[in-house]
């Protein structure tokens, strides 16, 4: 019983680790949009937005972005977090200064 359990530990552990490494590796594929299409956005249409640029497919996308900025503003996050220009300061649960957490070992 005792080799049962261990082995389905170590298939558990490799089924995590495996999922994780996939996981991981979609991650990197993903590509930012632009917020108001959904389109590939291009770095030629872009707008100062929170610190960082919001970047679009057209020339149109950003007059939109403009007028109503609430409506597209989740999109807005999402694309400042795939291109690296978003920082966490604050736990979003309590609103705390975020402190760096290292990855589970192993």
């Amino acid at each position: 019983m005792k080799h049962f359990t261990k082995i389905a530990m170590l298939v558990a552990v490799a089924s995590f680790l495996a999922l994780g490494a996939i996981a991981e590796e979609k991650a990197k594929k993903v590509k930012p949009t632009c917020p108001v299409s959904g389109k590939a956005c291009s770095k030629e249409f872009a707008v100062d937005y929170k610190g960082g640029q919001t970047f679009f497919c057209c020339p149109n996308c950003p007059k939109a972005f403009e007028k109503d900025t609430a409506k597209f503003a989740a999109k807005a996050n999402h694309q400042l977090v795939l291109t690296k220009q978003a920082k966490q300061a604050k736990c979003p649960l309590t609103g705390r200064k975020a402190t760096k957490i290292s990855p589970l070992k192993l």
